[in-house]
């Protein structure tokens, strides 16, 4: 890391801010994406699946 020897400590804590704020919202998006909603008719197809988890409904009954 020489480039940032050569910059200054500020800029050495910036880019280091800005990495660090970088790696949160890429953790943050792949977790928002993970949580994949299922249909009701896909839970009650593959019961074993979801054995001794937690599983939330939301939504309006029609």
């Amino acid at each position: 890391m020489v480039r940032f020897a050569i910059r200054g400590p500020k800029y050495e804590q910036f880019m280091t801010r800005q990495i660090i704020y970088l790696m949160a919202i890429v953790i943050l998006g792949f977790s928002l994406v993970a949580c994949e909603p299922k249909k009701i008719s896909e839970i009650n197809a593959d019961p074993g699946r979801y054995m001794n988890k937690e599983v939330a409904v939301i939504g309006q009954v029609t």
